[in-house]
């Protein structure tokens, strides 16, 4: 028995000899028919046909990004995530051309637009992710028809990871992050040293709450999940940031957060962006609080430590991310040359 076409399209019309009349038949996005209607004149026949079909390809995308941005409030997904979302697939498609008109070719030639324009492509791929999500809830809706996005290759060199800074400018920078200033300073001068010297994201530092400083200050408890699984950790604080840390704790509530201004916790944009003023004061090039993150995981990879340790420090649940886009490369090759001759010198010394 042959399958069942899937897309909404028209058929017909067609004339029945027996009946004298036109039919016109409307099928579904999945495929199954609908009762047809049946004309006595030609003419009006294939008027009405014209008009289901161009009822198909009437729903215009914004009103798609419209209906996946309600989509996703309803489903609890938060502000911030929603925003970046349709931002993307804004950027990405025009809001005025017909749904129908998606398919991979043209998800591919606006990505490639994108990046001759000058964008990233990295960022490139992250709206074309967005693109996929929005069809395939899209034709879910039965607002167009499946359509396959599979092969999107936009042109252009990625690159993994954020900037990083040598051992000398963190040093530098680790410096100017807890010098004595204003309170404002002095706040987020600590969230910049937390995500340096204790690799965490800058969503974990803000988030922390007085009752989160454990074991008599020497331990910072991530215990609520925020990427995945492995976000849950318990991080030993360096002895150097436990009496700032201290400070900035005492007088306040346990559930009260601790890099915070009037009881409300900075947002990470903020965190971003005095870490790129504290760069402009060092005199070093400019990097983002993540990385920040990924300069630890890169000394923590050139002293050797396991791959293992160090995904679990920034919580990850494998090693694979922390080598691919926080560990230089060059660091990763290095950590790897030096396990490979530790076990080399071990078997020589059971040899001997």
């Amino acid at each position: 028995m042959p399958r069942r076409k899937a897309g909404a399209r028209v058929l017909g019309p067609y004339y029945q000899k027996d009946r004298a009349r036109w039919r016109v038949i409307a099928v579904g996005f999945d495929g199954r028919r609908q009762a047809p209607d049946y004309f006595s004149d030609e003419t009006e026949a294939r008027a009405y046909a014209a008009r289901l079909q161009e009822a198909l390809e009437r729903r215009l995308t914004g009103e798609a990004i419209d209906g996946w941005e309600e989509h996703l409030r309803a489903i609890g997904k938060k502000d911030i995530t929603i925003q970046a979302d349709v931002c993307r697939l804004n950027n990405m498609l025009d809001r005025a051309d017909p749904l129908a008109i998606i398919t991979a070719d043209y998800l591919e030639d606006r990505g490639n637009s994108y990046v001759q324009a000058g964008g990233s492509p990295n960022y490139a791929d992250t709206m074309v992710w967005s693109a996929r999500r929005l069809v395939k809830w899209a034709v879910k809706q039965g607002w167009m028809n499946p359509v396959d996005l599979s092969e999107i290759h936009v042109q252009g060199e990625r690159r993994a990871g954020k900037a990083q800074l040598t051992m000398d400018e963190a040093r530098v920078l680790l410096t100017a992050a807890l010098l004595d200033g204003t309170p404002r300073q002095r706040r987020l001068g600590v969230a910049a040293a937390m995500a340096l010297l204790m690799g965490l994201r800058a969503g974990e530092i803000v988030n922390r709450v007085v009752r989160d400083f454990d074991n008599q200050g020497t331990e910072l408890r991530v215990l609520v999940k925020t990427k995945n699984k492995s976000s849950v950790r318990i991080v030993e604080i360096p002895s150097e940031l436990q009496p700032r840390i201290a400070e900035l704790c005492r007088g306040k509530a346990p559930d009260d957060p601790i890099i915070s201004h009037d009881g409300q916790p900075y947002s990470r944009t903020i965190v971003r962006n005095f870490t790129h003023e504290l760069c402009d004061l060092a005199g070093l090039p400019r990097v983002c609080a993540h990385g920040l993150r990924g300069t630890h995981a890169t000394i923590a990879w050139e002293r050797a430590a396991t791959s293992h340790v160090v995904a679990a420090a920034l919580g990850h649940t494998s090693d694979r991310m922390t080598r691919k886009h926080y560990a230089s490369p060059d660091a990763v090759k290095t950590a790897e040359v030096r396990k490979v001759s530790e076990r080399l010198q071990l078997v020589q010394g059971g040899k001997q």
